[in-house]
């Protein structure tokens, strides 16, 4: 499996390419900025681009979605809790002191917990509705990797402080969805490094009572 993550744009957002070498194709995680890196490196490995799978719309996550999708021409995938925020980037981005163009953003396919989306035999995702950072926020298992968005970070976890955010249900959903997938299970967050899941359950600060 070929795994390939970018920090991109001015808040660094992890964009995530995870791929079946053998098949040639490929899913493309918040693409948040940056389109020509991302689409540089599809290129180079010739990948065909299922989809674009989105862990949640704010802004710095989905900001290259347009041009990508646009130009690859793959389903974008998304949990309809947050097509308010999708449908709204330009607000968010200069809500945060970002700016952005205007962009028409493609229409999108709807995520469902507990949903498996299959690219190849060897590529499935398997999606985890994670509300708290977002009402819409998802995770994806692929293998024993987790995409965790902006849910869980090494040790840390997502603000809830932004549109519709929920500090319990984050908790919650970490919990039970995510601290009881296997200890080695290896977290991809979307911002900063990896860690475990292991390790978050034994260091994480926000889960230490």
């Amino acid at each position: 499996m070929f795994i390939k993550i970018f920090s991109l744009g001015m808040f660094q957002s992890n964009c995530i390419i995870v791929a079946d070498q053998d098949q040639g194709k490929a899913v493309i995680i918040d693409p948040g900025d940056e389109a020509d890196k991302i689409l540089s490196e599809i290129q180079r490995h010739k990948f065909t681009v299922t989809h674009i799978l989105l862990t949640h719309a704010h802004h710095d996550h989905i900001g290259a979605v347009s041009e990508i999708q646009e130009t690859l021409g793959c389903s974008v995938c998304l949990h309809t809790d947050d097509l308010f925020l999708y449908d709204n980037i330009a607000m968010q981005a200069s809500f945060l002191g970002a700016h952005l163009p205007k962009i028409k953003m493609p229409k999108t396919l709807p995520l469902k917990d507990n949903d498996v989306i299959e690219c190849t035999q060897d590529l499935t995702v398997k999606v985890l509705h994670t509300p708290g950072h977002s009402p819409g926020s998802v995770c994806f298992v692929i293998h024993n990797h987790l995409i965790s968005g902006d849910t869980l970070f090494m040790g840390s976890i997502g603000r809830t402080d932004l549109w519709n955010g929920n500090y319990d249900s984050l908790i919650n959903a970490v919990r039970t969805k995510l601290f009881t997938l296997p200890l080695n299970t290896i977290v991809l967050p979307g911002h900063g490094p990896h860690t475990t899941i292991k390790n978050e359950i034994n260091h994480n600060p926000f889960f230490q009572d």
